[in-house]
């Protein structure tokens, strides 16, 4: 699996000093990634902040910003640049899409990954990470589509019916005779062989 970095706000520190921020000190926050990173200006790598209202929270490298749209692709040139070297090379199998926002995002995702030739058949696990998501993202839906797959619990019986199957398959006997109240354990276990 290769999780992605994603739609970050990160800090542009190019001089890779540390920088050391005072309690109830302020710091300006600057689409200008010219400008140096300080205790007193730090240079990110998003230009719209500005223009929203957010609430920022997060640690010092990698700033998120609840409440607006981040006007960045959800796979970054990084992430491609990941994907199409060392993904490529591993031939990963699933790809864990940060900060999924709605279905272009894992359409483009796939789009890219088709391109790469050995990866048309990764699997995609889109993160639901943000709030513009969880506005698209239909959790009814979803549990609903989940929960069809997982069917109903055996009931004891059936539990029983289907260890004996199990056993018999190990030992390899020629024939299996299994009586359950609704058959569903002992075809499940005779079909799979």
């Amino acid at each position: 699996m290769l999780d992605t970095v994603g739609t970050e706000m990160q800090v542009v520190n190019k001089s890779e000093r540390a920088i050391s921020l005072e309690a109830n000190g302020q710091v300006v926050l600057t689409p200008d990634q010219g400008q140096e990173a300080s205790s007193e200006i730090l240079p990110i790598n998003f230009d719209g902040l500005a223009k929203n209202i957010a609430t920022l929270v997060g640690s010092l490298f990698t700033l998120h910003a609840s409440q607006i749209h981040i006007d960045l692709p959800t796979l970054t040139e990084k992430d491609q640049e990941v994907i199409s070297s060392w993904g490529v090379k591993n031939k990963i199998d699933f790809l864990s899409l940060s900060y999924t926002r709605h279905a272009e995002d894992v359409h483009h995702a796939r789009e890219f990954l088709s391109k790469l030739g050995d990866l048309s058949q990764t699997q995609i696990f889109a993160k639901i990470e943000n709030v513009e998501a969880e506005k698209v993202f239909n959790q009814d839906l979803y549990f609903k589509r989940t929960v069809k797959y997982v069917g109903e619990p055996m009931t004891h019986l059936e539990s029983i019916a289907s260890s004996t199957v199990r056993a018999a398959i190990k030992v390899k006997a020629s024939i299996i005779i299994c009586f359950t109240s609704s058959g569903r354990a002992a075809r499940y276990f005779l079909m799979s062989n």
